[in-house]
């Protein structure tokens, strides 16, 4: 794990669209290779899911990638997640990744890439973050009820995304930014996809009664799109996340 001060005043992040100036943020890169990562079934995804993840020198931009292999049926969904810190102060973050899907794509229906924070009222803020190919949309997540009795949902952009149109054995560089205040609401920013920019802007409420500790948690999410048992490999690298 590398930590990484940027104490430059006016940083420009290339590829973003009016993301705020990474002012004292942190940055913690090499998260692909570093740390514990767990790997369980999304319980809010149908069916089965399994899956390990390794590091491996094969594919990968770094010379340590995680390999991330899952098998799926009937529409599950396998979450790979590691923790990053224990800050609650926290309020910008920047998620930035390289996302490889060997050989094919048939069945990865989504990948989800998550951040979430415990704040400093205990309520544990989810900006979640995903490519939908069932709607053909990048996705975000909002609470549509109240922190102790949350109503999780998706919400499609105007943005579009399709897993299954991702060119396979072929690294692509997703940038995520967004910010959250004080009450558990959440902007999301940008998203940026091989270099294409797409701006969001939307605000929503996500905070949850959780219970949880402190922590920055990462999600990263394997969604399968097909009713028979099915498997992929998908690799991620250089992944880093700024927070300030």
């Amino acid at each position: 794990m590398k930590f990484q001060r940027l104490l430059s005043l006016f940083l420009v992040l290339p590829g973003f669209l009016a993301a705020p100036a990474l002012t004292n943020a942190t940055t913690v890169s090499g998260l692909q290779k570093n740390g514990t990562w767990h790997a369980s079934h999304d319980p809010g995804t149908p069916g089965t899911s399994s899956g390990s993840s390794s590091v491996t020198s094969s594919p990968s931009k770094s010379g340590a990638a995680r390999h991330l292999s899952t098998s799926y049926k009937n529409y599950g969904g396998e979450r790979y997640e590691r923790s990053i810190s224990d800050d609650i102060y926290a309020k910008n973050f920047v998620y930035d990744a390289w996302v490889y899907i060997k050989d094919t794509a048939k069945g990865v229906k989504n990948i989800e890439m998550d951040l979430n924070q415990v704040i400093g009222n205990g309520w544990t803020v989810i900006m979640g973050f995903q490519c939908d190919s069932w709607s053909g949309t990048w996705d975000y997540t909002a609470n549509k009820g109240t922190a102790k009795n949350p109503d999780d949902k998706w919400i499609h952009s105007s943005i579009g995304c399709h897993t299954e149109n991702w060119s396979v054995n072929k690294w692509h560089h997703i940038q995520i930014a967004y910010f959250r205040d004080n009450y558990g609401y959440v902007t999301y920013q940008s998203v940026t996809f091989d270099g294409s920019v797409h701006k969001i802007d939307k605000k929503v409420f996500s905070g949850f009664a959780l219970g949880w500790g402190k922590t920055i948690l990462t999600n990263f999410q394997v969604d399968g799109g097909t009713t028979y048992s099915y498997g992929s490999n998908v690799f991620v690298d250089e992944m880093k996340v700024s927070y300030w």
